[in-house]
């Protein structure tokens, strides 16, 4: 089983609010490389 960190559910409430976005985007708004948001999208 996954847990989920801070920075995870982060991520997701931002996929949740506009799965459009890309995923650059969501890096720039939290504060995290784009690979961080890439690899957190194929985990779940």
């Amino acid at each position: 089983m996954t847990t989920l960190d801070e920075v995870d559910r982060q991520i997701l409430a931002e996929y949740l609010k506009d799965a459009r976005r890309s995923s650059r985007e969501i890096a720039r708004q939290i504060g995290v490389s784009t690979t961080t948001v890439i690899a957190i999208g194929r985990k779940g």
